[in-house]
């Protein structure tokens, strides 16, 4: 009996554990103004109820696209969009003719890219497999109770002709968009489409160094984090006196290693700086990551 209640701790403590690793927390969503980068353009977005529909029919989120002229908003098209809620987040070209929308709220993984053309007509909606993140890239992904989180750190951008966007997932794949067909730009598809293929790929890789760059200068924590990643895995030698820099950065979070056990002090850029100096050969000593907080189960 003894040995049967034990067992029965054992399982309530793991699966406890395993949900608060996993779980996660979400707000209600409330009506949201996105710009342009130009700030020629704003989608106004109110985000729906939940309620069950099927992909590529109108949701219960409707968005309404504005041109902004002499701080005057005059308005594009307006539309139901395909969520439920509301998309986690919305990218708009600065020409207005395109809308680039990612997840569902409360649902990372759910119509992961969507996008909307003149007029706000529907040109494609793409799922993971469309995107060519199957299941043998699944583990390269960080999963909550809610969502897979497949652009977590990712760097989202359009290409200067505002033809193409192209998103860099975290651990390097790169994924290119034909916002005019809604297809992914393979090598083929380039070729087919007389796409000037070393120009693109000059671009992109000069484009991901200088954004780069940007957030390991950023005063956002998360971004210099998010920045180091990025250099580690491009080998970006350029950032290396920048990176040790970073080892010392103060930013912090309180980390507590089980329900009854001891709180740390956790330095996350730090980690993520040494990360990258190491996976460039770089030799990294005595570095503090954690720091333990004396009589912290009390």
């Amino acid at each position: 009996m003894k040995y049967l209640i034990l067992v029965l701790l054992i399982f309530i403590i793991y699966f406890k554990t395993l949900f608060s690793a996993f779980s996660d927390e979400w707000q209600a969503p409330t009506s949201k103004e996105i710009y342009s980068n130009s700030r020629h353009y704003s989608l106004i977005i109110e985000p729906g109820t939940y309620q069950t529909n099927h992909q590529q029919q109108p949701g219960p989120c409707k968005a309404k696209l504005y041109k902004i002229i002499n701080e005057n908003k005059k308005e594009v098209w307006s539309r139901f969009l395909i969520n439920n809620v509301a998309p986690v987040q919305t990218f708009i070209t600065d020409s207005g003719e395109f809308v680039v929308t990612m997840d569902e709220w409360h649902h990372i993984g759910k119509l992961p890219l969507v996008i909307y053309g003149k007029d706000g007509r529907l040109i494609r909606v793409h799922n993971f497999e469309s995107l060519g993140i199957n299941q043998h890239l699944w583990h390269q992904i960080e999963v909550s109770a809610s969502s897979r989180h497949w652009n977590k750190d990712a760097l989202i951008f359009f290409k200067p002709e505002e033809n193409i966007l192209i998103i860099r997932l975290h651990w390097g794949k790169i994924l290119m968009i034909d916002l005019i067909s809604g297809n992914i730009l393979d090598q083929l598809t380039i070729i087919l489409n007389q796409y000037d293929e070393i120009k693109i790929r000059a671009f992109v890789n000069k484009k991901i160094r200088m954004l780069a760059f940007d957030l390991l200068n950023s005063k956002d924590p998360y971004e210099r984090r998010k920045g180091a990643i990025i250099c580690g895995t491009e080998c970006i030698t350029e950032s290396i006196p920048r990176l040790r820099k970073l080892l010392l950065d103060k930013e912090n979070y309180l980390l507590k290693k089980g329900d009854n056990g001891p709180s740390f002090t956790f330095y996350f850029v730090r980690k993520e700086a040494k990360e990258a100096l190491e996976l460039m050969g770089e030799k990294v000593e005595n570095i503090v990551i954690e720091e333990p907080i004396l009589n912290s189960s009390k």
